[in-house]
């Protein structure tokens, strides 16, 4: 996606088609105010009554849902977790000693080629699963083995479940486009989680000067199109 996005802008600036920018859907914009509170290493801090707070975290708290700072760490997980038996397919000369968290084309571009019928036959199986049940199974299956994107202390099995349940419909395609190319599409998704009304929202997060990269870009208007606020 990202690729064909930069050949397809090209191709615009040389005056061979329309601007691709333009097709992208863009989530609402709203602003804070947030009152500076120095830095911490590069990270400017934001004060909120008595605490000096990341954007990120301020902005988490401005907004008074039930949430979680969690970037792109949520994703993988779940990935990880919903496609272990995908990822961890015994291909002919993908795993060379038992210590590897990944098969050796997890960053190419052949990795979901090598595997798309087992892809399609998971995400089917996915898509008529209960999300909750199927996220903490698969917890208690393959906690705590290593596997590429799977951050074990950062999230409680709980607590991916209930993302899980959240985004509804739009899990499976998700997964599922981080699976079409995990080197890439493995950055770019929403800073904060949170839930309202039983349902996913997620927010993008800017503090002044910043600008959404493409990557970013590309997931907000994928995640509009799935029907993720």
């Amino acid at each position: 996606d990202i690729s064909r996005h930069r050949v397809e802008l090209r191709m615009f600036r040389l005056g061979l088609g329309n601007d691709p920018r333009k097709r992208l859907r863009r989530p609402e914009e709203f602003e804070f105010d947030l009152e500076p509170a120095g830095h911490q290493g590069p990270k400017a801090l934001y004060r909120l009554g008595d605490e000096a707070l990341s954007v990120e975290e301020a902005v988490l708290r401005r907004l008074g849902y039930e949430g979680m700072w969690c970037e792109n760490v949520l994703y993988t997980t779940l990935f990880g977790l919903l496609f272990w038996e995908v990822v961890f397919a015994p291909l002919d000369g993908m795993f060379q000693h038992p210590f590897q968290d990944a098969p050796l084309d997890y960053r190419t571009e052949f990795f979901h080629p090598h595997r798309a019928d087992l892809f399609a036959a998971r995400g089917a199986a996915l898509k008529d699963g209960d999300p909750k049940r199927l996220v903490l199974d698969a917890h208690a299956a393959h906690a705590p083995r290593r596997c590429t994107g799977v951050a074990w202390d950062a999230l409680e099995p709980g607590v991916l479940a209930a993302a899980a349940l959240a985004l509804g419909p739009a899990l499976v395609p998700i997964l599922e486009r981080i699976g079409r190319n995990p080197r890439r599409h493995r950055r770019g998704l929403p800073d904060l989680f949170l839930w309202c009304d039983g349902r996913a929202l997620l927010v993008e997060v800017k503090g002044p000067g910043d600008q959404v990269f493409l990557e970013q870009a590309l997931w907000h208007d994928f995640l509009l199109r799935q029907g993720v606020d």
